[in-house]
């Protein structure tokens, strides 16, 4: 019983949210499982988010109308688009979201 738990406790353990940016887009990766294109002519407007833990759970979350999440547990960025808003774990927020601000002219 031990061994299948860790079999499948074993990927959340190393769950993690990768952001990178092309000149039309924000691609946001929750290895080793999902990705998702977010078009930079879609995105409005980006913060720093709040915390996520274990209770938010891990990967990509439905976490309300329009609101989904690719989390990891820590700091957050959130990212919002004309028809959704993202909640999207990251190591440094505040250097994201800078760097998404100044790369896309968006506040």
């Amino acid at each position: 019983m031990t061994a299948v738990i860790l079999i499948f406790t074993m990927p959340v353990l190393y769950m993690r949210v990768v952001l990178n940016t092309t000149e039309e887009s924000v691609i946001v990766r929750c290895l080793p499982l999902y990705s998702v294109t977010i078009p930079r002519a879609d995105i409005v407007s980006t913060a720093i988010g709040s915390e996520t833990g274990m209770a938010h759970g891990f990967g990509f979350r439905y976490l309300g109308p329009n609101i989904r999440g690719v989390l990891v547990g820590g700091p957050t960025i959130l990212l919002q688009t004309a028809r959704r808003r993202w909640i999207i774990s990251v190591v440094d927020p505040e250097r994201a979201v800078s760097s998404l601000q100044a790369q896309f002219g968006i506040q």
